[in-house]
């Protein structure tokens, strides 16, 4: 396990349990975990390299072919995605009969530890703020493991977790089943 990922994992078992989610409250790189109020969280084995399963979590163009859950990723500033690239989110399944959109900009891209990070870009940071890490930790054997986690702070997140914090956590877990399909079926196709 290679050492920046070590640390986001080593969080995760040292959280402090969330009330009222089958989530702990997970640090992220930018806020820690001062002013957290919940994270929405999801893990899977993948039958896929991590080096694969990286370049598909990043390679944003594509969500609309495989992510249920991100059906759409708008580019907002200059190409390349790169750290400081802001992105135009568009979500289904949080609520009924619309998709939600969110602005988001990308806070770290590690392809050396298979890292991608990236935060709500929001336009009222003293009531709300949001950090998503997705972390993919070669198991060996062309296997890996996907750890995927978005923290929420600050108090307007009360109402995030109450009107949304269990459709969040099955949107990331669907997103993550999603992924492994995905990753094993072009790792399948290489062999």
């Amino acid at each position: 396990m290679k050492t920046s990922s070590a640390l986001l994992f080593l969080a995760g078992i040292f959280a402090t349990p969330s009330y009222g989610t089958t989530c702990p409250i997970l640090s992220t790189p930018s806020y820690g975990v001062k002013d957290a109020i919940f994270t929405a969280c999801s893990n899977t084995t993948i039958e896929a390299p991590a080096s694969l399963v990286y370049k598909i979590l990043t390679d944003y163009d594509t969500y609309h072919e495989w992510n249920t859950f991100v059906v759409d990723v708008e580019l907002l500033t200059s190409p390349p995605y790169q750290v400081g690239s802001r992105m135009h989110f568009t979500e289904a399944q949080l609520l009924p009969l619309f998709n939600t959109t969110s602005n988001e900009i990308i806070t770290s891209l590690d392809p050396e530890n298979t890292t991608a990070v990236w935060r709500f870009d929001s336009p009222t940071p003293a009531l709300i703020l949001a950090e998503h890490v997705s972390q993919v930790v070669s198991l060996g054997d062309n296997r890996s493991w996907y750890n995927s986690w978005e923290t929420y702070y600050k108090s307007a997140s009360i109402l995030v977790e109450t009107t949304l914090g269990e459709k969040l956590i099955s949107a990331f877990e669907i997103q993550g089943e999603d992924l492994k399909k995905r990753a094993e079926s072009l790792a399948q196709d290489s062999n």
